[in-house]
């Protein structure tokens, strides 16, 4: 693995990635995405930024496709991370040059998303 670039304390997992997978700890488990199945990374809507012990964070959502299925996971990206968080979001677009990467969010952003999404 090249970079351990984020602990999820709050959901309790450990996000990783290699050159072509993020992989996904939590308890015993482990899912592990393929970086051209990742469809979005975005902050998160609620502002995504906050401080704890360990320093200042931002929330990132990112979203993926699994079996078919859209899922997503949150990661706390911590400023001596950064650059890890980068070359991930680097790789991220080599492999997928169709991801949408957002550092920005807006309180509206839910309303976007539901706007957007196709009707059946």
């Amino acid at each position: 693995m090249d970079a351990l670039f984020v602990v999820g304390v709050r959901f309790g997992s450990i996000k990783s990635f290699d050159e072509k997978n993020l992989y996904i700890t939590r308890r015993n488990n482990e899912t592990v995405v393929p970086l051209n199945t990742i469809t979005s990374i975005r902050l998160a809507s609620n502002g995504g930024v906050g401080n704890d012990i360990r320093g200042t964070y931002a929330v990132f959502i990112i979203d993926y496709d699994s079996n078919g299925l859209s899922r997503e996971t949150e990661i706390c990206v911590y400023r001596r991370q950064k650059d890890n968080f980068n070359l991930f979001k680097e790789r991220v677009q080599y492999y997928n040059p169709s991801v949408e990467i957002r550092n920005w969010s807006t309180s509206l952003d839910g309303l976007i998303r539901l706007f957007r999404r196709g009707r059946k």
